[in-house]
């Protein structure tokens, strides 16, 4: 059980600090490239601010389900995130708690494996009824943060599809 926290705390440190990395990289590199693009648009702007300005917990709330999809490429989201200008503790905390369940999921089965006896039939079913839960958990994660995501950008753009048809 050693094994299982000593990974974990190890796989979500090296996961957050590649993260922040990754984001005053991209932040860098990006510049404002992806805001002043947004604002051109009145719709795309006002889907922007509604997820990425308005309100610092939704925010953290999307960058968690973004996270926690396993549909949406690491290096991509970092990317994204950082080009979108969002507040580095809202990343920082919707990073940590949206990659926590795969990273946990993976320290579990990596502690698993560690004293695993392959002449053990016991261990052996013990293993799969392990790798099954684990894939398992990471579907039904990755479905539950595709509806939500879906359901919060499809409710902002119908929002400003009304808006912007009643002007």
């Amino acid at each position: 059980m050693d094994c299982l926290w000593l990974g974990l705390l190890l796989l979500i440190s090296a996961v957050v600090v590649a993260a922040v990395i990754s984001f005053f990289i991209h932040k860098r590199i990006s510049g404002r490239r992806l805001p002043n693009a947004a604002s051109r648009y009145i719709k795309v702007d006002a889907v922007y601010q509604a997820l990425m300005k308005e309100d610092y917990w939704r925010t953290t709330f999307i960058i968690f389900l973004l996270r926690v999809s396993v549909i949406m490429p690491f290096a991509f989201t970092n990317f994204l995130l950082a080009s979108a200008r969002v507040r580095l503790s809202s990343y920082v905390i919707g990073t940590f708690t949206g990659m926590l369940p795969r990273s946990a999921a993976m320290a579990f089965a990596g502690a698993g494996l560690s004293q695993l006896d392959p002449q053990s039939s016991r261990d052996m079913v013990a293993l799969f009824i392990g790798l099954a839960a684990t894939i398992g958990v990471i579907v039904l994660i990755a479905r539950f943060s595709r509806v939500a995501l879906k359901r919060m950008t499809n409710g902002e753009s119908e929002a400003e599809a009304a808006i912007c048809t009643e002007s």
